[in-house]
C-alpha cells in the first residue's frame, strides 16, 4: 500500500525525520506528549488531508460539549474543589508516577495535587509523596479488566503502611480511569472529563449521562456506535 503521508504522535520531530528519511513518505507530527486538549491536531490534520471544514467542526463540537462541564465546574470555589492524585501505570513495585498536565482534570473542576510551577509533564513521585499531598480521591490507570499485570487496588493501598492513611483510601475514593493509552485523545480526555465530575460532583450533575455523551462523542469522531461503551469494559470501568 502507498502511503500520501504519514501521522506521528508520541514520537515527535525525530521519529517524524527519521521515517520520512527511510521511506521518502512526507511525515507530518501531530501528537503531544502532555495532558493538553490538543485542538490544533484536528486543524493540522485537516489542513494536510484537505479536510479543514470537518477539522473545524470537530473543535466546535469538542468546545461546544465541553461547555456542559465546565458551565458548572467553573463556579466551584477553590474551597470546594476536590483533591485528586493520578497515578499512572500504577504497578505494584513500582515507583509511582503522575502527570502534573490532565486538561481533564481542570476542566472537572478539580485540584491535582501532582501539578506543578514549571507545568512538569510526566513525572516520578513516591509513596510518602501521596501520603504528605493526601488526596481526597486517587485515580489509578486501569487496563483490561482480566489483564494478567500486578496492578494497584483499592485493597492493595488499604494493605501498604505508607498509603493506607490517605484520605482517597479511608474513603474508599479510589477509582480507575483511562489515561494517556498510546497517545493523548482529546475526545477521549473531554469523556473523562465527564466521568470524573460525574464521580467527584455527582450533586451538581445528576441529570449527566456519561455513558450516553460518550458513545455520541466516538459516534461524532470514529462513525462508530456504542464505541465508549466498548471502550469503559474492555478497561473493567464498567462493573
Amino acid at each position: 500500500m502507498n502511503h500520501d503521508v504519514i501521522f506521528v504522535g508520541w514520537g515527535g520531530n525525530k521519529l517524524a525525520d527519521s521515517l520520512y528519511e527511510q521511506t521518502g513518505i512526507p511525515t507530518v507530527c501531530i501528537g503531544r506528549m502532555d495532558g493538553h486538549f490538543d485542538y490544533d491536531l484536528y486543524q493540522i490534520g485537516g489542513k494536510v488531508i484537505g479536510k479543514e471544514d470537518r477539522a473545524t467542526e470537530l473543535t466546535n463540537y469538542l468546545k461546544e460539549t465541553l461547555s456542559v462541564i465546565t458551565n458548572v465546574t467553573n463556579n466551584i470555589s477553590e474551597n470546594d474543589k476536590k483533591s485528586i492524585y493520578f497515578w499512572i501505570v500504577p504497578a505494584i513495585g513500582s515507583p509511582p508516577r503522575s502527570n502534573g498536565i490532565y486538561d481533564a482534570f481542570e476542566y472537572s473542576g478539580v485540584i491535582n495535587v501532582a501539578s506543578t510551577t514549571d507545568r512538569q509533564a510526566l513525572y516520578e513521585t513516591s509513596n510518602e509523596q501521596i501520603a504528605a499531598w493526601d488526596p481526597e480521591y486517587i485515580f489509578l490507570q486501569a487496563r483490561k479488566s482480566n489483564a494478567d499485570v500486578n496492578y494497584h487496588t483499592l485493597e492493595t493501598l488499604e494493605k501498604d503502611p505508607s498509603l493506607k492513611n490517605v484520605q482517597a483510601v479511608i474513603n474508599n475514593n479510589v477509582y480507575n480511569l483511562r489515561g494517556p493509552v498510546s497517545d493523548w485523545d482529546t475526545a477521549i480526555q473531554l469523556t473523562e472529563a465527564m466521568y470524573i465530575a460525574k464521580i467527584l460532583y455527582s450533586d451538581l450533575f445528576k441529570d449527566l449521562n456519561v455513558e450516553k455523551y460518550g458513545n455520541e462523542i466516538f459516534k461524532k469522531f470514529y462513525g462508530v456506535e456504542g464505541l465508549y461503551t466498548e471502550m469503559m469494559n474492555f478497561h473493567g470501568l464498567f462493573n
